[in-house]
């Protein structure tokens, strides 16, 4: 399996012989795509380059359990934070992003995953 990375939200079309198999999404948490499939690893590989790159190989024959998607990415915990208004400080803080789009707790937590950040001390409340 082999898990390519876009730089910001990305879907193309893969294409073989003219015709198209799918398309590629890279929009989940991370920008992220991931696939097995020979044909489709094939075309990603050769169309790697400045959109996006391959971020990781998981070799399917180690035994090892496998991961989800969430569990793939590698996090750095903020524990000094401990509620949502400080995790938007923090992240305003740290990089170029308006109040508006950290206006929920829902998209504060996108944001942070997105940058690869994540707030261990929050509690959520439902």
């Amino acid at each position: 399996m082999k898990i390519y990375k876009a730089n910001d939200n990305l879907s193309f079309p893969l294409i073989k012989g003219g015709k198209v198999l799918k398309y590629a999404s890279f929009s989940e948490i991370g920008n992220t795509y991931w696939t097995s499939d020979k044909n489709e690893i094939e075309i990603l590989d050769k169309a790697a380059g400045s959109l996006f790159h391959l971020h990781k190989v998981i070799d399917e024959n180690s035994g090892l359990k496998k991961k989800s998607k969430e569990e793939a990415q590698e996090y750095e915990e903020i524990l000094s934070v401990k509620s949502y208004q400080e995790a938007k400080e923090y992240l305003r803080s740290k990089f170029t992003v308006s109040f508006q789009a950290l206006g929920t707790p829902k998209a504060i937590n996108r944001y942070a995953k997105e940058k690869g950040i994540i707030f261990p001390n929050i509690k959520i409340s439902k």
